[in-house]
């Protein structure tokens, strides 16, 4: 199987290279503006080639949409050129490829742009940032686009940004690396209290679901939120506090009374967006999908494995630890 993968140095195409190429038979072209940031591991693959140059001009290249039986959708942009970078472009491509006889098209977009029960959200469009906006027409001009002959998978994550988790509905894309920055602060925000709830996934297990789609293709298209099952701001508080050796003591609740305080003491300026996101602090979608569904091992199952892939040790009560 030929498989196109845009941004291909991406922490998130990254990973999906790699289970890729572990798991053989695939023959990998990876869009990519600046080759040399791509690990050399990669570079000198024969299963590999190289596609050099801008997302907005692949469309047009016969020769990149030529052959491709699949194709990965992971390229995004959170800077003025989000809609012709996220929208116009990748459905360009995507045209062109299903013209071209590619039956396979895996798009990555945001949870951000779903409502917690499934379906579109329109304020995700009405209100959202640019980069909001245009993943939510992405995922619409795509899933518009399913049909017969065709599986279309709209595999709806947060696919960007190294590894970091996003701020806005399920957070999908996590290596830990948000709790590693406030383990040093756990003896304080212990004493912390709120209602959120969210998902979290390692970038490994968005590879490794995404690895079974592009074996199992359905017909008509597919939106899959990735994520491990949701949870609440308190579980993650507690079990990051059992991890780094102290307990919860809940006695500062966060309550939108006090976040208004807040927000006006600090004069902080709120997009419309960001109130939305701030008033809906359940920022979990329902029936999230992790690889255990399918048989397949996950990398990062809760909290304290990514505190600990980060290298945030876990520390046992009566021994030596950091400061509480």
């Amino acid at each position: 199987m030929r498989v196109l993968i845009t941004r291909a140095k991406g922490c998130v195409a990254l990973y999906i290279v790699a289970d890729l190429l572990a798991a053989g038979g695939y023959q990998l072209v990876l869009a990519v503006r600046n080759p040399a940031r791509l690990p050399p591991a990669i570079v000198g693959r024969p299963c590999v080639r190289m596609v050099v140059g801008d997302l907005r001009d692949l469309a047009r290249r016969e020769a990149v949409v030529a052959g491709i039986d699949a194709a990965i959708l992971v390229a995004t942009s959170w800077g003025p050129d989000a809609d012709a970078v996220i929208r116009a472009a990748s459905l360009a491509l995507a045209d062109r490829l299903i013209a071209a006889g590619c039956g396979h098209v895996i798009q990555f977009s945001t949870a951000s742009v779903l409502r917690g029960d499934g379906p579109a959200l329109p304020v995700a469009v009405q209100h959202g940032t640019p980069y909001i906006r245009a993943k939510a027409e992405l995922t619409a001009g795509i899933t518009a686009r399913a049909g017969p002959g065709r599986a279309n998978h709209g595999a709806v994550s947060d696919a960007g940004g190294g590894c970091r988790p996003e701020q806005g509905r399920a957070a999908a894309v996590a290596s830990g690396t948000a709790f590693a920055a406030v383990a040093p602060y756990i003896g304080l925000v212990r004493f912390l209290s709120a209602g959120a709830r969210f998902l979290l996934i390692h970038a490994a297990d968005i590879a490794t679901v995404t690895r079974h789609l592009l074996a199992r293709p359905t017909e008509g298209g597919l939106r899959l939120v990735p994520g491990n099952p949701a949870q609440s701001l308190e579980e993650t508080l507690t079990a990051a506090a059992r991890h780094l050796g102290t307990r919860r003591r809940r006695v500062l609740a966060l309550r939108p009374w006090l976040a208004e305080v807040l927000i006006l003491v600090r004069r902080i300026r709120l997009s419309p967006w960001d109130r939305w996101c701030r008033d809906h602090p359940d920022q979990s979608c329902a029936d999230p999908v992790n690889p255990a569904p399918f048989g397949l091992p996950v990398r990062m199952p809760e909290t304290g494995t990514a505190l600990a892939l980060v290298g945030v040790a876990a520390v046992r009560r009566g021994t030596t630890g950091p400061p509480r």
